[in-house]
Formats: C-alpha cells, sequence, structure tokens
C-alpha cells in the first residue's frame, strides 16, 4: 500500500497523469521483483554455504544420503514459498510469475549442492577404502 501511494505522489509530483492501473501495475512488479531477488540471496547463501562445506542451521552438511539432500532442499523450498505468499504483492498472476522465476534460478544452485554431494560421497568412500586397504 505504501509503494502505491509513493509511485502516486511521484506521478502527481511530476505533473504526469493519474492512472490506478498502470501505478498498480507498476508497484506489484517492482514489489514482487525486489522481494524475488531478496529471497533468492538469502536462498543462496545457505546453497553455497552447503557448497563450501558448512553446515546449515539445524546441522545439515555435505555429503550426506540423497534421500537427505531431498528433504533438507524441499524443507527449504517450502520455508521461501510460504515466505514468498506472506510478503508477495500483487495479483495471482504476477505474484505466480516471479515465483516461477524465483524457483528455477535456485533449481540451478541445487543441482550444483547435488554435484557437490556426489563429489564429496565419492571422496569420503576413496578414503575410507584407502584405510581400509592400509589394514
Amino acid at each position: 500500500f505504501v509503494a502505491l501511494l509513493r509511485h502516486l505522489a511521484e506521478v502527481l509530483n511530476g505533473g504526469g497523469r493519474l492512472s490506478l492501473r498502470e501505478a498498480w501495475e507498476s508497484v506489484q512488479h517492482s514489489t514482487c521483483r525486489a522481494l524475488a531477488a531478496e529471497l533468492r540471496q538469502e536462498a543462496s547463501k545457505g546453497l553455497q554455504a552447503l557448497i563450501a562445506g558448512r553446515a546449515l542451521p539445524g546441522g545439515a552438511r555435505l555429503p550426506m544420503n540423497d534421500d537427505a539432500l531431498r528433504v533438507v532442499l524441499r524443507d527449504r523450498r517450502r520455508s521461501l514459498k510460504t515466505e514468498w505468499d506472506e510478503r508477495a504483492v500483487g495479483d495471482e498472476a504476477v505474484r505466480r510469475e516471479y515465483w516461477q522465476e524465483l524457483k528455477e534460478a535456485l533449481a540451478q544452485e541445487e543441482l550444483a549442492v547435488g554435484y557437490q554431494n556426489a563429489r564429496l560421497a565419492e571422496r569420503r568412500l576413496e578414503e575410507a577404502l584407502a584405510s581400509w586397504r592400509e589394514l
């Protein structure tokens, strides 16, 4: 609501033509765009922490079995979706469009987490085999 009023004030102060429909379109897109960027950055930090070998709040750390990783990533997406639903402003179609873009952007990073998980698991297996061979 505040963003809508701010936009309307800018239009009026600039001597522009007042259109609530255009103002609403502008506000909902700019608000959803900003929220998507904020949530992507926040989610990205957690995924990058996993890739770097740091534990997430709750203790999740790579490597882990595939099912556990799927659960961790699913729970993070659900939490992100809940926050999106609580904070996104605009018509359903606009909110859905920006949510889809956010999901697709994070899917690439989730794939990178999966690849790193497999690499770390293989490395751990090689280390275990090497120590077993030394016996």
